[in-house]
């Protein structure tokens, strides 16, 4: 390879070529994460103050958050399944969280609750999200 590239184009290339891939890998977390954190600060659930936008409107402690919780596995050298594992207990418990509040809807809405064409009783609803857990975790695997 050396004899088709220049040797500093080609340090460029090698060292600039994993870089990128990593961060274009990691680039589609960023959307994943900030919607549902942005959303869960309006709710109420976490800190209004992450809701902070910079002048091109986007949620700047956000991306920082998240971009910090992206580089602490690449800083550290931690192995592809351990970066698997930490992001299947978070996604796990992001999980449960929705999940709860499926659960809380029949409470907190229970004017729409008894109008909605879906309508599951209370018990079916407990009944349901306590399946849906342990199926999400199975997709996880």
């Amino acid at each position: 390879m050396t004899t088709l590239l220049p040797s500093v184009v080609y340090k460029i290339f090698m060292i600039g070529g994993p870089i990128m891939a990593i961060i274009t890998t990691l680039k589609g977390v960023f959307n994943d994460v900030r919607y549902p954190i942005a959303q869960a600060a309006k709710d109420g659930w976490l800190p209004k103050g992450i809701l902070k936008e910079n002048r091109f409107g986007a949620p700047f402690l956000i991306y920082t958050y998240t971009l910090i919780v992206v580089l602490l596995p690449i800083i550290f050298d931690m192995s592809i399944v351990t970066i698997t594992n930490i992001f299947q207990v978070i996604t796990f418990f992001m999980n449960v969280t929705v999940v709860y509040a499926i659960s809380r809807l029949p409470q907190k809405y229970p004017d729409a609750w008894s109008k909605n064409k879906f309508h599951l009783k209370k018990g079916g609803i407990r009944i349901e999200t306590s399946i849906w857990q342990p199926s999400e975790e199975e997709k996880n695997d």
